[in-house]
């Protein structure tokens, strides 16, 4: 659901792309063909709030709950400068939404070419946070839990949301938190950011946000 899948929720409404981007649900069939009888297919991915979650619901009613995952939004913003996201030369571009696309969720505070990589990164990680947002006051009906990350990285974390998804957890689950997994993409990151300057960022976007008359969610997770 990236690449020519962006550019159509970029520049066009949800209602006049649907067709274009249904053959998702597809390969959500599929998947679920090739799995046992009452097994669960499960995507981790930010593409859901962005590209597929009406596909989903249409295609599949009655069947799907969502889990809106956070992070300390420092860290998050610190990461995606260590991954150098956002930079015009790398291809992040063709699987992250403009800020200013049509299906946003929150107005921002400028033109993406107005914006330095560090505010179009702030303004991109507030407008997914208005999206779950919008999705939970649009499809009350669904079942939504939402998680922070720091939460399910530890025990009792991780058994209270497989409780609440009625899920089992197995001797892998513990294995996973007791040696605490890697992240993957440490080996791509190319710079280290200060996580104070990343807080000073946001703290200044959000003021910038104020004075134009913009609420921010209040759900951004910055706390920590």
């Amino acid at each position: 659901m990236t690449h020519d899948i962006i550019d159509l929720v970029n520049t066009k409404d949800y209602h006049q792309t649907f067709w274009a981007r249904s053959f998702k649900a597809g390969f959500i069939r599929r998947s679920l063909s090739n799995l046992p009888a009452r097994a669960i297919h499960c995507e981790t991915s930010q593409m859901f709030i962005k590209t597929f979650f009406d596909i989903a619901i249409c295609a599949f009613p009655g069947q799907v709950e969502v889990i809106v995952l956070r992070r300390y939004l420092p860290a998050v913003l610190k990461s995606y400068l260590e991954l150098d996201y956002f930079n015009i030369s790398r291809d992040s571009f063709r699987w992250m939404t403009s800020p200013n696309a049509i299906t946003r969720a929150i107005t921002c505070i400028d033109q993406d070419a107005k914006l330095d990589t560090v505010d179009l990164i702030i303004s991109y990680l507030i407008d997914i946070e208005a999206r779950a947002q919008r999705f939970i006051q649009n499809y009350s009906s669904i079942k939504t839990y939402q998680v922070s990350l720091e939460d399910i990285s530890q025990p009792l974390g991780s058994q209270l949301l497989l409780h609440n998804l009625s899920l089992e957890p197995t001797s892998q689950t513990e294995l996973i938190l007791s040696h605490g997994k890697a992240n993957a993409r440490s080996s791509s990151k190319i710079i280290d950011v200060d996580i104070n300057y990343c807080k000073e960022r946001i703290f200044e976007y959000i003021e910038k946000a104020k004075s134009r008359g913009i609420k921010v969610p209040d759900s951004l997770f910055f706390s920590n």
